[in-house]
């Protein structure tokens, strides 16, 4: 047993190792500029293997994109009725957090070149899509939405909260404010 937790301690590193080398690349030589091949050399292993860490090269950059969308499932999974004065007040919670200074942050190790990268802000909108669609899906499952179509409007304002904080880099409360302002009404 202790050899399966080295051996999966060895491939946590060796995925660490990559991104590292991954991040540094295209902060050198620019995102479209580096190849999967670039990074499997620089970290030492074939572009085969590369591919057994990340599918493709975006990938690589967006390596934490799932961990947001779990927290606001387990948010969706505590069933807070109604759901957007509960959300609001848990992206308040959220975002008192030390390790939560940015969104931006939590998503990605370096921000900056997501924005900078045309190809990394259509996967962007690809991820923010994946979101909303994951949370619509939850919203009807545990009956907190009478409709899809509520359900669809619901989850595209619980991620425009984080959407817009990265695109604006802007604090996840400042955008919650605008948010609750009296020019946007709830929506349940």
């Amino acid at each position: 047993m202790a050899s399966l937790g080295k051996r999966l301690e060895n491939k946590r590193r060796k995925r660490l190792e990559i991104i590292t080398n991954a991040l540094r690349l295209f902060q050198e030589r620019g995102y479209e500029q580096v190849s999967t091949a670039d990074i499997a050399t620089a970290s030492h292993i074939a572009k085969k293997t590369f591919y057994q860490y990340f599918p493709t090269k975006d990938a690589v950059v967006f390596d934490r994109e799932g961990a947001l969308l779990a927290q606001l499932v387990a948010f969706l999974q505590t069933r807070p009725a109604p759901v957007w004065p509960a959300y609001v007040a848990w992206v308040r919670r959220w975002a008192q957090q030390d390790t939560h200074a940015s969104v931006a942050h939590v998503l990605f190790a370096n921000p900056e070149l997501v924005r900078a990268t045309p190809a990394l802000q259509t996967r962007l909108l690809v991820m923010w899509a994946g979101y909303e669609r994951v949370l619509a899906q939850y919203l009807r499952r545990l009956d907190l939405c009478p409709d899809p179509v509520t359900a669809q409007l619901l989850a595209g304002r619980l991620v425009t909260v984080f959407r817009v904080a990265v695109d604006q880099n802007l604090a996840v409360t400042g955008v919650l404010d605008r948010l609750t302002q009296k020019t946007f009404p709830p929506v349940v």
